[in-house]
């Protein structure tokens, strides 16, 4: 499950990036898509209107997993915190 949730996380963050940057600024001719892709597909009004969608899904897509990691990694116990745990355990076993 964990495994899964990376690997979503990052094509969703690879796909967020790529869509970003393949959208025009509200002022500026140039860009990516304007110079990689002359197509009509990212320069027509109705497509803007497809990208911004697709990039909000995304960002959201990329927030939902963000929370789920961060939940799963302060659920599991971290080797850091029993540290101190194994230290106290070693002291008084050296001191028996």
């Amino acid at each position: 499950m964990y495994q899964a949730c990376l690997i979503i996380f990052f094509i969703t963050s690879i796909l967020l990036i790529t869509i970003i940057l393949l959208q025009s600024g509200k002022g500026a001719d140039i860009g990516w898509s304007g110079a990689i892709v002359s197509s009509k597909l990212f320069n027509s009004p109705s497509s803007s209107n497809f990208m911004m969608l697709i990039t909000v899904l995304l960002a959201i897509l990329f927030f939902l997993i963000s929370i789920i990691l961060n939940n799963h990694n302060m659920l599991k116990k971290s080797t850091w915190e029993n540290l101190s745990d194994k230290k106290v355990e070693t002291r008084q076993s050296v001191q028996k």
